[in-house]
């Protein structure tokens, strides 16, 4: 199946790409009333985007402290100061303590990253007692689900004041070549897709994928770490492709089925993964005791500035797309 959303992101990029664009803002189910729509090229451009939004005064940032570094790098790339905050073993922040930290640091933005199935303490800070908390303080509250876009329709349907939620098309919840977009109570708008010969690459991109290809057993990687230096993993504010958006389009509306496929691999037992609370339907899982090995390792996370360090180095991650487009 996923070679066949591939190809189908490839015949519907000739669609207009307006239409693609409001058939994508209109594709979450329960979109609060109001919400505002941007496409960009990728995960990482969309948070700089917003960390560029004049809407921020302050320019301070909470972040979690284990997170993909490129985060944490697209604030402070559009001047921010980042301030970590920890998370407990199931990757849950203390609320209380957050709250301190936000008043400690002044900081006018807090993002939660739901990892690995984990709540992300979603659950706590899109209650009304924490809106109420946030617009008193003038905190807004940015949803990274770039690792499970899965987790948009957990999303309740009134998220408060100064919100946003950004999906990425990363190939990580369903096949894409990167892409993303972002719902928010902030009017971002879309910038022009990529040049030419760019939409070019991509497309080629989306073809190799497609090939019949055998994957020889290599050496693990150490810790993920990125740049952010060269196309496509730059931070050049750029929109997303016509290809981007199809390939977001066909993943969202295909995404109960890899949803379906992931929960049918950990009854099986061929992924063991933790207890957290969606781990089931998570396209990446910490493995527990007794995990058969049979999906690929996923690196852990280097520390910001530092690609050969990692908070949690023997963290034990494992594949479950649900597909293997390696």
């Amino acid at each position: 199946m996923w070679r066949s959303s591939l190809l189908a992101g490839l015949a519907l990029q000739i669609a207009p790409r307006a239409w693609l664009l409001q058939r994508l803002g209109q594709a979450w189910p329960g979109r609060p009333a109001g919400a505002c729509f941007a496409a960009y090229f990728s995960g990482r451009v969309a948070l700089q985007a917003l960390a560029r939004h004049p809407a921020f005064v302050r320019r301070v940032a909470l972040v979690p402290e284990y997170l993909c570094n490129v985060v944490p790098l697209a604030f402070e790339q559009a001047g921010w100061r980042v301030c970590g905050y920890p998370v407990d073993a199931a990757f849950v922040p203390d609320a209380a303590a957050l709250r301190a930290q936000a008043h400690a640091e002044g900081a006018d933005l807090l993002l939660l990253a739901p990892l690995y199935g984990s709540d992300g303490g979603l659950s706590h800070w899109l209650a009304p007692e924490a809106d109420r908390w946030r617009a008193d303080a003038g905190v807004a509250l940015v949803l990274d689900l770039c690792q499970d876009a899965g987790r948009l329709a957990q999303l309740v349907k009134e998220p408060g004041s100064h919100w946003a939620a950004v999906l990425s098309f990363n190939d990580k919840s369903f096949p894409g070549v990167m892409g993303a977009c972002v719902w928010s109570d902030l009017d971002l708008g879309s910038p022009p897709p990529p040049r030419w010969r760019q939409r070019g690459l991509l497309a080629a991109w989306a073809l190799r994928k497609c090939l019949p290809r055998r994957h020889p057993a290599g050496p693990e990687a150490g810790f993920e770490h990125s740049e952010a230096r060269r196309f496509p993993y730059a931070f050049s504010t750029t929109g997303a492709s016509a290809l981007q958006l199809a390939l977001g389009l066909i993943g969202l509306g295909r995404l109960p089925r890899w949803q379906a496929r992931r929960r049918a691999l950990v009854v099986q037992g061929a992924v063991r993964p933790l207890p957290l609370p969606y781990a089931e339907t998570a396209p990446f899982v910490v493995a527990a005791e007794g995990d058969p090995a049979q999906h690929r390792r996923k690196a852990p996370y280097a520390l910001a500035h530092d690609a050969a360090a990692s908070l949690l180095p023997q963290l034990l991650v494992r594949h479950n797309k649900g597909y293997d487009d390696r």
